[in-house]
């Protein structure tokens, strides 16, 4: 079965909120949420988001995006090993 939807959670997985915000600002779709009636599902098409992930406005934050993760993971991994045990 192919997936036809993303939630937020998931999709934030892959892209942040700001990506989000700019690039999908309106969910494909909303379902109740059967835990907080209050909030529903936010779902986001797969194909759009296949989609936008190939423009060429994309790309660029995307990289920027990703530039960033790694800067992050190498301070993390440099902290860890060459702080002093306390």
């Amino acid at each position: 079965m192919n997936k036809q939807y993303y939630t937020k959670t998931e999709l934030t997985r892959r892209w942040t909120k700001r990506l989000v915000d700019k690039f999908f600002p309106q969910c494909s779709e909303e379902v109740p949420n059967p835990r907080n009636k209050k909030t529903p599902i936010k779902l986001y098409d797969v194909n759009k988001v296949n989609f936008i992930e190939t423009l060429g406005s994309f790309k660029p934050e995307w990289e920027k995006l990703q530039q960033r993760r790694f800067e992050a993971m190498e301070r993390d991994f440099c902290e860890r090993c060459y702080s002093p045990p306390y």
